[in-house]
């Protein structure tokens, strides 16, 4: 994945760029890394991940319900790709809420 990444960032595409870090494959090797990082010997990541990085994209995802208002049909949300399986997640979870992704909205939506 880093090499297929570093290869898009050389080439400057930043529509291959957005589309290749919000594929599924990526996603989810993304989200692995903290879950590996959780699975090593050392208490540090441990604690960093549990108490910080989920803390952390709870509240992202909460401050995201929380200025949404009740008209709101669409809304736009930017964020750094590794917060990208933990907020499709938490914001999925809300059955008022539906999420569509860059690079996976049919083609007529796109």
């Amino acid at each position: 994945m880093i090499e297929q990444l570093t290869s898009i960032i050389q080439q400057g595409d930043i529509i291959k760029l957005y589309k290749f870090i919000n594929s599924p494959e990526y996603i989810v090797n993304d989200h692995k890394i903290y879950l590996d990082l959780m699975q090593l010997d050392d208490e540090i990541a441990f604690e960093w991940v549990s108490k910080y990085w989920y803390y952390r994209n709870l509240r992202i995802a909460h401050n995201i319900k929380k200025s949404l208002k009740p008209k709101t049909k669409r809304a736009i949300i930017l964020y750094g790709a590794g917060h990208n399986y933990l907020l499709k997640q938490q914001l999925e979870d809300d059955p008022s809420i539906t999420v569509i992704q860059y690079g996976s909205c049919p083609k007529s939506r796109a």
